[in-house]
């Protein structure tokens, strides 16, 4: 029984580029509320939005870091597979050798 597994590396590294600009055209303040101490009239509400703002935009920086962790995946499996195909070619062609040379 054989079992054939087709692996389209360069796809995976198409995937792998298109994943590491997900984070272009996101630009997120850690201001987001800006100053509305004049427009709310109360310190205290100002200081709370920006807090929140500050806590979006940290998490929002980690999910942008997240998906660039993850954009890397499928590049670095097609290496890790182009690796392994090397280094069977290359078992291969010393088994093929050591087989010619016993003859």
């Amino acid at each position: 029984m054989t079992a054939t597994i087709d692996v389209d590396l360069e796809a995976l590294e198409g995937m792998a580029a298109a994943l590491a600009t997900a984070s272009e055209g996101l630009p997120l303040s850690h201001a987001l509320t800006g100053d509305c101490t004049s427009v709310l009239g109360c310190g205290a509400v100002a200081a709370a939005l920006s807090e929140v703002s500050l806590h979006v935009a940290r998490r929002a920086d980690l999910v942008v870091e997240l998906i660039g962790r993850l954009a890397a995946l499928p590049a670095e499996f097609a290496a890790g597979l182009r690796l392994v195909d090397e280094s069977l070619a290359t078992q291969a062609t010393g088994a093929t050798a050591d087989a010619g040379a016993r003859r």
